[in-house]
């Protein structure tokens, strides 16, 4: 039996100021969706600790900015110690920058495109606990190939759909109340 984890406190912030809000606005779209490509094999805990260089690395993620990064400014971010040195993520994090760019032209905006798969309503799950949510969904796997088609990279269905949670497009509630502030910090396990 293990033993209770003490809080972490970035985790804890996260939680209580970015999980779980509607996201409408297309810098934060790619903000969350980069972070949880980043996310992808590593704990909450790590990404948080990188969080900060992430962000000024990658321009504050502003969209635009990302997009016209060159090959050597990428190799740049892969060089400094404190980021998390993936050359796939790191290159799809450009790529999708410019995908996003793409979409914009054709539906306005990110957002539009992500919230039209929901009819512009967060989806509301009922699970009778956490260990019921599921990896991915239909929905999670819909999303994902729709964005492959549209040039986007490491977007599979699981980061999606945990993407998808961060952005509050799927929201998933508990039978048993205390679950839903019972957050962990295992890789993609929400």
């Amino acid at each position: 039996m293990s033993e209770k984890r003490k809080p972490i406190p970035a985790l804890l912030a996260y939680y209580d100021d970015q999980w779980g809000k509607p996201i409408h606005d297309d810098q934060k779209l790619f903000e969350l969706l980069s972070l949880e490509i980043f996310h992808a094999g590593l704990n909450w805990t790590v990404l948080l600790e990188k969080e900060a260089e992430l962000t000024k690395d990658f321009k504050q993620w502003d969209i635009q900015k990302v997009a016209d990064l060159t090959d050597g400014e990428l190799d740049q971010i892969l060089a400094d110690p404190k980021m998390i040195r993936n050359n796939e993520k790191v290159h799809a994090t450009r790529n999708n920058a410019q995908a996003i760019l793409n979409l914009e032209q054709s539906n306005g905006s990110f957002s539009n495109y992500l919230w039209s798969f929901v009819d512009n309503k967060p989806i509301i799950n009922h699970y009778p606990n956490r260990t019921d949510v599921p990896r991915q969904t239909p929905l999670a796997d819909r999303i994902s190939g729709d964005m492959k088609q549209h040039g986007f990279f490491f977007v599979g269905d699981v980061v999606v759909e945990t993407f998808l949670e961060d952005a509050d497009l799927i929201q998933d509630d508990f039978a048993d109340p205390s679950q839903d502030s019972d957050q962990d910090d295992n890789t993609n396990n929400k």
